[in-house]
């Protein structure tokens, strides 16, 4: 979570500098934005898949640009950058003699949304489409037996053993394999209030097949994503 707080203050301390700028604290076209971010991920074939549930939250940084603007509304191109941070630890496993298990994740994404917005006094209705680029810092699972504990990063295959044992038997488990890039389709709908503070709601749906693994060529792993997003606009 430390990232996070670092990441936070980064991205304040910059919208503070655009800030100064003449010109951009009238448009406000800048918003900086956290919340909280749910990610689920599906592995498996046609006889049956595994599922992930992962928690954790996001900050971001957005850009408006209005190229269309009528009585109707407003229809605007809105790109920006994401870091988010998300994991899962289960103390119950399935696998004999295994204590805890967790699953740690970092990503950055890259969102191009088209923006439909209209403005009614103090509020303004807005919803949005696109796609969202994303690719994976860190992912890491770590196992916890009785004498030590198995690390694995999963996106290179690389483990490291802390304790006891120097040999690698975790009785069973299967550690993740699967690549770091990833193509979503994006959708969601928000509310900004007297122009300044917004609440936004989104859906991501993965389309790539992120698996990597050589079990079967009909395995598959996609990740689909929740967010929801305070934001402040400048």
């Amino acid at each position: 979570m430390k990232r996070l707080y670092i990441l936070l203050l980064t991205l304040m301390a910059f919208a503070g500098a655009l800030k100064a700028q003449p010109g951009h604290a009238s448009m406000r076209n800048f918003e900086i934005s956290a919340g909280y971010s749910y990610l689920l991920t599906s592995t498996g074939d046609v006889l049956g898949k595994m599922r992930t549930h992962l928690h954790g939250a996001h900050v971001g940084l957005s850009y408006n640009w209005n190229f269309k603007q009528e009585r109707w509304g407003a229809v605007s191109l809105e790109p920006g950058v994401k870091f988010s941070y998300v994991m899962n630890i289960e103390a119950e496993n399935e696998y004999k003699d295994i204590n805890k298990t967790s699953l740690r994740e970092s990503y950055v994404d890259v969102p191009l949304f088209v923006k439909y917005s209209y403005r009614h006094n103090y509020f303004t209705v807005l919803g949005f489409i696109g796609p969202e680029f994303s690719a994976g810092l860190t992912s890491t699972s770590r196992v916890f037996l009785k004498k030590y504990m198995v690390k694995c990063n999963n996106y290179t295959g690389e483990r490291t053993i802390h304790g006891s044992r120097q040999e690698i038997e975790v009785d069973g488990y299967h550690f993740q394999n699967y690549g770091r890039y990833d193509l979503r389709l994006s959708a969601g709908v928000g509310f900004v209030f007297v122009d300044r503070f917004s609440l936004r709601a989104s859906y991501h749906m993965g389309v790539l097949n992120r698996y990597n693994g050589v079990r079967s060529s009909y395995w598959k792993r996609r990740t689909n994503v929740i967010d929801v997003s305070l934001g402040y606009k400048f």
